[in-house]
């Protein structure tokens, strides 16, 4: 019987919590994430599950096409991205990332960034910063905020770094390891309006709690919520912080070739997968205003 890839990653999540002591799941989550290169993890998955052994090629084949794009992107826009909310931002891209040169990358939240953009936050929280992007983003929207970006793989820290520098906003840049519970009340201590930006992989259902971080009740989050990693995260959500939040859900959408810049040119083979975030089909976010602040 093929065993999924979320599954399959329960599974050494559970084992690992199993054999070592004093660590919490969330800590064993980015352990497991961080220490297990993608090349074994897509053996792994190979080996377990059918419908991914199917895709692989297809994946494959994506990425390559995605490489391609990004070169070509690069070269017309100098890595600069070249529309959306973060439009203007220095990008420079290893051929990973097309959707975020282009501007195109999580489309969906665009409203919602336009909307905030002139909000006077004096602290961004981006728990799951990965290489920068938002963090470099949201500290040209919001000028006058401390941005504190939490990222478990600390091999990602000197990309934030040189992102920050490459964008002049090192100084406001605050980066940290991993996000757990005392991590993010110490963080939103400090009084302040704050947005909490949360794509943590299923970890938000752990993370993210009113009752043991009273202070998250006063700030406006954007959750990636992950049911396909970690099911009802968003019926426990909505449950926590329905009492002090308006909840606004967004599902994730099909890219249209609409949606391509036009400052940007390809060739019309690579125009999709330059858009294209593999995305699982249950993908959403949770866009949390607090009602008092």
């Amino acid at each position: 019987m093929a065993v999924g890839k979320a599954v399959l990653e329960n599974v050494l999540y559970a084992v690992c919590r199993h054999i070592t002591s004093g660590i919490t799941v969330l800590s064993l989550k980015s352990i497991v994430s961080t220490r297990l290169p993608k090349s074994v993890r897509e053996m792994i998955w190979c080996l377990t599950d059918s419908e991914y052994r199917g895709k692989l090629r297809s994946i494959r084949e994506l990425r390559r096409r995605q490489v391609s794009a990004a070169k070509q992107i690069a070269a017309q826009t100098g890595g600069i991205v070249s529309s959306g909310p973060f439009a203007g931002m220095a990008y420079p891209t290893d051929g990973r990332f097309p959707q975020k040169l282009l501007g195109t990358y999580e489309l969906e939240l665009h409203s919602i960034l336009d909307e905030i953009s002139n909000n006077n936050y004096e602290r961004v929280i981006d728990i799951g910063a990965a290489e920068g992007f938002y963090v470099c983003g949201c500290a040209r929207m919001f000028p006058a905020a401390i941005i504190i970006a939490f990222e478990a793989n600390g091999d990602l820290h000197s990309t934030i770094r040189e992102l920050s520098e490459l964008n002049g906003v090192a100084e406001k840049v605050k980066i940290r390891g991993l996000c757990e519970h005392t991590d993010l009340a110490r963080a939103i201590e400090v009084l302040g309006r704050t947005l909490i930006v949360c794509d943590v992989e299923g970890a938000e259902n752990e993370l993210l709690d009113p009752n043991g971080i009273p202070r998250i009740k006063q700030a406006d989050l954007i959750v990636e919520v992950h049911d396909h990693l970690c099911d009802g995260t968003s019926q426990r959500l909505r449950e926590r912080f329905s009492p002090t939040h308006s909840i606004k859900q967004i599902s994730s959408m099909p890219r249209l070739l609409g949606d391509f810049p036009t400052s940007v040119s390809l060739p019309t083979n690579l125009i999709a997968a330059a858009m294209d975030e593999s995305r699982h089909p249950g993908s959403q976010w949770f866009w949390m205003t607090a009602k008092n602040r």
